[in-house]
């Protein structure tokens, strides 16, 4: 790549893009709120255009080289050999990006003015970039690839920076997209994310949110940082977007996209958690203990529905932990975060003790607060009943299980979808208790229910004739 200036072993101070670099934007007559495009002509090449470049002799340098050539000791200091390469797209406004790099020196503990940056768009000759485009030519796809893996070999650290939450533009850019990949994937780079302060406290915000807006806010997180296609990335020049998709399935297969996508998804993923977890605590306010117990509950919830149980359970426990405290063992709110908790020990962890432990504590605190016949006892009887099943404890599982029906019998009569459901478990039980005749008594019932509420070939129905038929059989058998 003898005709760009490559600027591979130096980066810019975090320091001076606060304070220069924003100054230099403001006298071009640009608000910070301008992105990289806007400001490259008269900024970025404005400030190497009388300078003579260093790599190829010709007039027109890179930002970092004029900088290095101003004499200036503030300028020179403001370049040296960088810790981190910035993996971004040029449709960030420059105040986000000042702003990213910035928090993430306070973040992190490191000073600005020794914390220096790889910046494509400051260490790259961008006259040679323009130069060739004037001749009908384009940088090759070549050059930039090389360029980029000099960069990761050598620098290491690589942040990508992520804006805005809702709709990330960097996973909209396939050299973003690549880059991510490539450093995701090389043995020797560590790889951040990073987001713009605001967007950070727009989130956090967004967090601390009641019921579906959580839920809401967690689908939208993965759904825009955790369904990247890197087929349908963009690139300025198609050549290149053709190049850097033929170069994944030569590396990786005929299934090179789906690999690719899988990787970048599964990071993201990984990210997208560790970020609500740290954003949630960061919320946590010792001076409002309930609320704080809240949003971790709301979270919880929101990450069990999009199947993240894990996370959602160390939600649950710090929801748990704070009631428990404050509220008592007996307050309906701890109660629900005991059920929370017993609901994903036994659906998805298969941790049968404890949740029946969990499950146990639930139903005393509703049973003491909403009586033993309320929809919330009467369910948790049902949950106690589904783990007991599992322990083969059907003696008890049948209790817990007439219970239930008992309790929804009261409050809902005698023909709703949910007495019919408890009718089905007892059969269930009974069934397994090998009394073939005292199920099919209660299958029969469930079905004459749902063929009171439900059309003769809805697939409740069908499924209950079905019971019934094989109920039947073993009787006779």
């Amino acid at each position: 790549m003898d005709d760009v200036d490559i600027g591979t072993n130096m980066g810019i101070s975090v320091h001076w893009l606060q304070t220069g670099l924003l100054k230099e934007v403001s006298s071009e007559g640009f608000q910070s709120s301008a992105n990289v495009y806007d400001i490259e002509p008269l900024v970025i090449r404005g400030k190497g255009r009388d300078v003579t470049c260093p790599v190829d002799g010709n007039h027109g340098s890179s930002y970092i080289h004029a900088l290095l050539a101003s004499g200036k000791e503030e300028e020179i200091q403001a370049v040296g050999t960088p810790l981190y390469m910035l993996s971004y797209s040029w449709n960030y406004t420059i105040q986000d990006i000042v702003e990213t790099l910035t928090d993430f020196c306070r973040t992190n503990n490191l000073n600005p003015k020794s914390t220096y940056i790889w910046i494509c768009c400051l260490c790259n000759n961008q006259h040679r970039v323009k130069q060739m485009q004037a001749q009908g030519k384009t940088v090759p796809f070549d050059a930039f690839q090389t360029l980029f893996y000099t960069n990761v070999t050598g620098i290491k650290n690589i942040l990508a920076m992520m804006t805005p939450w809702k709709r990330p533009i960097y996973l909209t850019r396939m050299w973003c997209i690549f880059e991510l990949y490539c450093a995701h994937t090389h043995p020797d780079c560590n790889l951040t994310i990073v987001i713009p302060l605001q967007e950070r406290e727009d989130l956090k915000e967004n967090l601390s949110g009641k019921g579906e807006d959580v839920d809401d806010v967690i689908k939208t997180l993965f759904e825009a940082l955790a369904s990247t296609r890197v087929q349908n990335a963009r690139a300025s020049l198609e050549s290149d977007r053709e190049a850097i998709l033929q170069l994944i399935i030569q590396q990786s297969g005929p299934r090179g996209y789906d690999i690719l996508n899988d990787r970048v998804n599964l990071l993201l993923r990984e990210w997208v958690l560790g970020a609500i977890t740290s954003l949630v605590e960061e919320r946590n306010d010792s001076h409002q203990p309930e609320e704080a117990a809240r949003v971790f509950h709301s979270v919880a919830y929101a990450l069990s529905k999009v199947g993240h149980y894990k996370a959602a359970l160390e939600m649950h426990e710090k929801a748990l932990r704070i009631r428990e405290d404050i509220l008592g063992i007996d307050h309906l709110d701890t109660a629900t975060s005991y059920r929370c908790i017993g609901s994903i020990l036994y659906g998805q962890q298969g941790n049968l003790d404890d949740a029946l432990l969990n499950y146990t504590r639930a139903l005393s605190a509703f049973e003491s607060s909403l009586g033993p016949e309320h929809p919330s006892s009467a369910s948790l009887h049902s949950d106690i009943g589904f783990v007991l099943e599992s322990q083969q404890h059907f003696d008890e599982a049948l209790r817990e299980h007439r219970l239930a029906l008992a309790g929804f019998k009261t409050t809902h009569g005698e023909n709703h979808s949910t007495v019919a459901d408890c009718h089905n478990n007892v059969a269930v039980v009974l069934c397994m208790q090998g009394n073939h005749g005292a199920a099919l008594d209660e299958f029969q019932k469930a079905l004459a229910i749902r063929e009171i509420l439900l059309e003769p070939h809805h697939p409740d129905v069908v499924n209950a004739r079905a019971s019934i038929s094989i109920c039947e059989k073993y009787k006779v058998g």
